[in-house]
Order: C-alpha cells, then sequence, then structure tokens
C-alpha cells in the first residue's frame, strides 16, 4: 500500500486541485465561505449512485408535482428518484428532505448532499432543493429552463438565496 501513496497523491491533486473561487454568503447564513469542499472523491455507492442517476437524467423535462417517468420531475421529485436509485427512501416534499437531514459545513458538502433555497421571497414557504455532485456544482429540476440540469452553486444567483444544507447519507 505505501507504493500507492504517491500515485494516490498525484490522482488527488489532479481530481480535487481547488478551484480559484470564493465567496461570502450572506450574513444570516453564519457560514464561511462557499467553495468547493469535495475532498474525498465520491467512492461510498449511495453516493455514486445518486450522481450517476443524476447525470443520466440531465435534460429531462421539468414538470411541478412529477417525481420520474415520462412525467419528468420537480426538484423534490428528481432528489426521491435518485436516493431511490441508491436503495435510500427520503420524503416526497423539499421541506421534508430538510427536515431529514442532517445539517452539514459547506465546508464539508459532498456528492449527493443537499442545498435548499428559497426562490420567492412571497413564498417563503416553497423551497427548492438541488443536489451537490462537487466541484462547486449542483444538479436540479430547473422551473426557469423546465428540465433537469446541471448548475454552479457559487454564482450570485444560488448564493444569495441559499438557506440551508443536509446531508441525508
Amino acid at each position: 500500500m505505501p507504493a500507492l501513496r504517491p500515485v494516490l497523491a498525484l490522482l488527488t491533486s489532479l481530481v480535487l486541485a481547488p478551484s480559484a473561487w470564493g465567496m461570502q454568503l450572506d450574513s444570516h447564513l453564519n457560514l464561511d465561505r462557499l467553495r468547493p469542499a469535495d475532498a474525498t472523491p465520491v467512492l461510498d455507492s449511495e453516493r455514486v449512485a445518486i450522481t450517476d442517476y443524476l447525470r443520466a437524467n440531465l435534460g429531462e423535462p421539468y414538470r411541478f408535482g412529477a417525481a420520474g417517468g415520462r412525467q419528468g420531475f420537480d426538484c423534490s421529485g428528481l432528489v426521491q428518484r435518485a436516493y431511490e436509485a441508491a436503495g435510500l427512501e427520503v420524503p416526497r416534499l423539499s421541506r421534508e428532505q430538510m427536515r431529514a437531514g442532517e445539517p452539514v459545513s459547506l465546508d464539508d458538502l459532498r456528492a449527493g448532499d443537499l442545498l435548499f433555497y428559497r426562490m420567492q421571497a412571497n413564498a417563503p414557504q416553497r423551497l427548492h432543493v438541488v443536489v451537490y455532485v462537487g466541484e462547486g456544482r449542483a444538479i436540479h429540476a430547473s422551473v426557469t429552463h423546465r428540465k433537469v440540469r446541471e448548475i454552479d452553486i457559487t454564482r450570485d444567483t444560488w448564493v444569495k438565496r441559499l438557506i440551508a444544507a443536509r446531508t441525508l447519507l
């Protein structure tokens, strides 16, 4: 195993090299910085299954209330199906998913963890959920773009609306 250490160190530096970005979060979140913190590669079988499912469904249609199949997905339906692909049960609604998870700092985010956003000031009870996939990226069912897509969560649009980060794994 010691002979593998230099190889693992090289692979880790190539795969996990820190990006040159960092943004301050809103002060009410009381979190330090938003930065890629995927300190370990996605190795857990559940995390792999979740991210594989999400990537396989990129481009699928968005439809409010839908949870997969020919109907498409809404944000929490996509999360529910991705976790089912990993053999895990999660609640159907984003608010319930947030309650079910354990808080996780942005520095400790790993692929498969969930980020929750308040997208409409006039509807504070409505939450949007995305699944972190590493390197400052997430996959979600987008109302705006009407499909499942990958996003950069370091963009101001996302940073300003973040209200919680949770892990269910």
